[in-house]
């Protein structure tokens, strides 16, 4: 997955993601997203299934 793509599936700006894979520190509610990604696969195929419902639903 690109970092855009991960961005809009999370809903951050790519930017975002690219500062924090170069080390940048995330925001307090942005590490507790992490963290729960982490910790719980089926977290981000939700986030990834709804990412693409949406898409199906702009596409109309």
């Amino acid at each position: 997955m690109t970092q855009k793509q991960f961005a809009k599936v999370i809903g951050w700006s790519p930017s975002t993601v690219a500062l924090y894979e170069v080390g940048e520190i995330p925001t307090k509610s942005n590490n507790r997203l992490l963290k729960v990604m982490i910790k719980d696969s089926n977290v981000m195929k939700e986030f990834i299934a709804e990412s693409k419902a949406d898409s199906d639903l702009e596409e109309l």
